[in-house]
């Protein structure tokens, strides 16, 4: 019965481990980077949708998404440790194709490919743990 707990944990830790990742990519990968101050459309655009433009003085708010940003930090502190093995948790989940496409991208056969993305997971659920340990 122990080993069963352990082993639902494990499965819990995984699955919402994949969450985050996906959620990480969904946020990174549809060009939320808010800090570069260029509007998404044009004048004549939002004229045209909108009907009237208002000058609004208040300053702008940036939306935000702390579970992708503290996912990004930690990739980062990841390929400050081993590099390939972030870039190919940023090529799995950024890159649409198969395994040996991505593979490919990086220069790494496919296994290594797969080895790296593992080790990343491992690590990022360690990091994931210890942080909601605290």
């Amino acid at each position: 019965m122990h080993l069963n707990n352990k082993e639902n944990m494990n499965d819990d830790l995984k699955r919402y481990l994949e969450e985050r990742l996906n959620e990480w990519a969904e946020w990174y990968s549809h060009g939320n980077w808010y800090g570069v101050g260029f509007s998404p459309c044009s004048i004549e655009y939002r004229l045209m949708t909108e009907g009237i433009l208002v000058k609004n003085t208040a300053p702008k708010v940036s939306p935000t998404n702390e579970n992708a940003e503290e996912i990004e930090s930690w990739v980062n502190d990841m390929a400050k440790q081993n590099d390939r093995m972030a870039l190919a948790l940023r090529y799995n989940y950024f890159t649409k194709g198969g395994l040996r496409f991505k593979a490919q991208k990086i220069q790494v056969s496919h296994m290594l490919f797969k080895s790296y993305v593992d080790m990343a997971h491992q690590w990022l659920a360690g990091r994931l743990s210890a942080s909601y340990r605290k």
